[in-house]
């Protein structure tokens, strides 16, 4: 325990999660598919249930009924009309805080084990340890959508083919104007997602109250904020790249081999969102195991947590060798 804590470089710290996740990685990615498999079959159970008349366009080429409830999502990448259903976005959410709110704290708590060697104190947390891990779920949940808001007026992934056919078409989709203005918007997004980006963690680790948690984290990352912001970066563009290149090498092979929107085209769709559905379960323990060690060595630069917990160790040592001499006096 004492010897990871100290402090890490960036690449460290990735090193180590990684090294973690490689040697445990059925223990760790096991509640992130039972969670996964759970969810997909209730979507598809409740989009059953609602009858939702979506996607007309792609019936009509012959997609098979049983993939009907990825129809709005294949929907807006092939034909960049997305449906919007507010039983669809009030089952996105609650999913959204369902699975974080499972997975969060066993990935959390067991990444914390294996690099501590230590298991959290409190196994059962209280309620308002939940309620702070859900509004700080949150809050993450809406300064990433920030972050990621000029991604909406970027073209479709089917439509960066252009990119590399007819530059100059490509650059005239981008209202340049309106991404402009919603920079500034989604720089806020990006500073509040970093200075809150270890409350889970806080929440989670010290069982503290909802508004401790990111008080915290506001504290513990504005001394190391251009660092915590380069580790945000960082996982960012790990994330894009699971979920991001699957889908664009799929759209750009099938745009080649077979140009217009047809049967094959869709099935190559489906494939590559089953790769990034794959890729982000893949993902996932990496950035909450990343934020984890982060977060140990934020107190140990700016708390001296190495030293506290060194110096526990060593109080523990000198009561059992007390135990022991007494024991042995006795005898």
């Amino acid at each position: 325990m004492l010897s990871s804590l100290h402090p890490h470089s960036l690449g460290e710290l990735l090193d180590r999660t990684l090294r973690i996740y490689r040697a445990n990685f059925k223990t760790l990615i096991f509640p992130v598919v039972i969670i996964q498999i759970v969810m997909v079959i209730s979507y598809g159970v409740t989009q059953r249930l609602n009858t939702l008349n979506v996607g007309s366009e792609i019936w009509e080429i012959g997609l098979p009924q049983l993939l009907s409830p990825f129809t709005p999502l294949l929907e807006y990448w092939l034909f960049g009309d997305f449906t919007v259903s507010l039983n669809n976005t009030i089952w996105s959410i609650s999913a959204l805080l369902f699975v974080l709110i499972i997975t969060l704290p066993l990935l959390i708590r067991d990444f914390a084990l294996l690099h501590l060697g230590v298991s959290n104190r409190a196994s059962h947390p209280h309620a308002y340890v939940s309620v702070g891990l859900i509004l700080a779920v949150l809050l993450l949940f809406v300064a990433g959508g920030l972050c990621i808001l000029p991604g909406l007026y970027l073209p479709s992934p089917d439509n960066f083919v252009a990119l590399f056919s007819s530059p100059l078409l490509f650059w005239s989709i981008i209202d340049m104007r309106s991404l402009l203005m919603v920079l500034p918007v989604s720089l806020m997004g990006f500073i509040v997602y970093t200075m809150l980006s270890v409350a889970p963690c806080v929440a989670i680790l010290e069982q503290v109250k909802p508004l401790t948690s990111l008080r915290r984290s506001w504290q513990l990352v504005r001394s190391s904020f251009w660092r915590v912001a380069t580790m945000v970066v960082m996982l960012g563009v790990l994330m894009q790249c699971v979920g991001w290149l699957p889908r664009f090498f799929v759209i750009v092979i099938l745009s080649t081999l077979n140009p217009g929107i047809s049967e094959i085209f869709i099935w190559g769709i489906i494939f590559a969102l089953v790769l990034v559905q794959f890729g982000m379960m893949i993902y996932l323990p990496i950035q909450v195991g990343a934020f984890t060690i982060l977060y140990y060595d934020l107190r140990v630069r700016h708390e001296g947590y190495d030293l506290l917990v060194r110096q526990q160790y060593l109080s523990n040592t000198d009561d059992t060798r007390l135990v022991e001499q007494g024991d042995t006096q006795d005898t």
